[in-house]
């Protein structure tokens, strides 16, 4: 048994899985790692999001070829862009603030109760303002982007984004609440804080496809 041991740790090391590589370069560079992975995702939300607007409208033929040549690159790239340079990075301070914060509030936290109350704690002050910062500044940085590169100028386009948080920051927060207080409180009861990005990115990604 003993003569195997070094050969199967050094398979081990050789050929690791791919969540074990994630996790490695998420240890090594853990800012950078969930900017492109937010970016990925948003990107992602982003052609399913104009997928099944694409699969409901009356265009002719409606298949993955005629799909591509409508596909919308500028919008995935801003949409891709803000999820890395916004979303990630914001989240990732953000949490850290949050964990920091609440971090002497054990109760003790191996127990169900513990890890509950310091969760809600978390939620109540992200969703009462990590949340609208981070959708507010997401729809305000998307629609001065979009306008922008459909040449518009940078003063017009800032009140468009302005007036399009206006209208639509109560509506989407609305929405929001119906989903990210049960996420959240999972994501900071049972999720290891180097990974909470991630998994807001993955359940996001539904979020993503409203948004968008």
């Amino acid at each position: 048994g003993d003569s195997m041991s070094p050969s199967v740790g050094s398979s081990d090391v050789e050929k690791p899985g791919v969540l074990n590589k994630y996790l490695r370069v998420l240890d090594r560079r853990p800012l950078e790692t969930k900017m492109i992975t937010s970016g990925v995702i948003c990107a992602i939300g982003d052609v399913v999001a104009q997928a099944l607007s694409f699969s409901n409208s009356a265009v002719t033929p409606n298949n993955l070829r005629s799909f591509a040549n409508a596909l919308e690159f500028k919008r995935l790239a801003i949409y891709g862009a803000l999820g890395a340079v916004w979303v990630a990075p914001l989240c990732h301070y953000w949490f850290d603030a949050l964990e920091d914060f609440f971090k002497g509030d054990n109760n003790p936290l191996d127990t169900f109760k513990g890890k509950m109350i310091k969760a809600l704690k978390m939620v109540t002050v992200d969703q009462g303002i990590g949340a609208p910062v981070v959708n507010a500044g997401f729809m305000f940085l998307f629609t001065l982007a979009t306008a922008m590169v459909s040449g518009t100028s940078p003063t017009s386009a800032f009140k468009k984004a302005g007036r399009f948080v206006r209208d639509n920051i109560k509506g989407t927060m609305l929405v929001c609440w119906r989903l990210w207080p049960v996420a959240n409180l999972i994501n900071f009861a049972y999720v290891p804080p180097k990974l909470r990005v991630l998994f807001l990115n993955f359940v996001g990604l539904g979020w993503n496809i409203f948004l968008s």
